[in-house]
C-alpha cells in the first residue's frame, strides 16, 4: 500500500496542486484532473464543486479526502477512481 506521501506525489503527477504551509500538506483537486480519472465532463464537475463551495483536496497528513461534493457522481464514480489511484 502506498504511503500518504506517495499518494500525494501520484495526485500531483496527474494534475493535482500541492500546497504546504504552517504544518499543512494538501493536494488540491481541479475539475480537469477529476475529469481525467472519472470520465465525467469538466463542466459537470466544476458545477458540482461550485455548488458545494470550498476546495476539495487530499490531506497528506491525515490521509483523507476532504470537502468533496456529496453527489452521486462523486460518491459512486470519483471516490472509487481516487481509491484506485491510491492502490496502483
Amino acid at each position: 500500500m502506498k504511503t500518504n506521501k506517495e499518494k500525494a506525489e501520484k495526485l500531483e503527477s496527474i494534475g493535482g496542486s500541492r500546497w504546504q504551509k504552517n504544518g499543512n500538506d494538501r493536494v488540491y483537486f481541479n475539475a480537469k484532473m477529476l475529469s481525467s480519472i472519472s470520465g465525467i465532463s469538466e463542466e459537470n464537475i466544476q458545477y458540482q464543486i461550485s455548488l458545494r463551495g470550498g476546495d476539495s483536496y487530499y490531506d497528506v497528513i491525515s490521509g483523507t479526502v476532504k470537502n468533496l461534493p456529496a453527489t452521486d457522481d462523486f460518491k459512486n464514480i470519483i471516490l472509487p477512481a481516487l481509491k484506485n489511484i491510491f492502490i496502483n
